[in-house]
């Protein structure tokens, strides 16, 4: 649990092991496994999705 005093951001950096924020490696593979999954999905069927997009509520 984070000290009041300090900010979430603060707190993190000091749990770190120096190569930046505590688990930010971690973070950043997870969010590539899921990008690129996505990201190579839209890419190989963009003939079916290019006319697709939905419409902001």
């Amino acid at each position: 649990m984070q000290p009041p005093s300090l900010s979430a951001a603060d707190n993190l950096k000091l749990e770190s092991s120096g190569d930046g924020y505590a688990a930010m490696n971690a973070a950043i593979q997870a969010a590539y496994r899921v990008g690129s999954q996505v990201t190579d999905y839209i890419v190989k069927h963009w003939n079916e999705l290019q006319h697709s997009t939905r419409k902001a509520r």
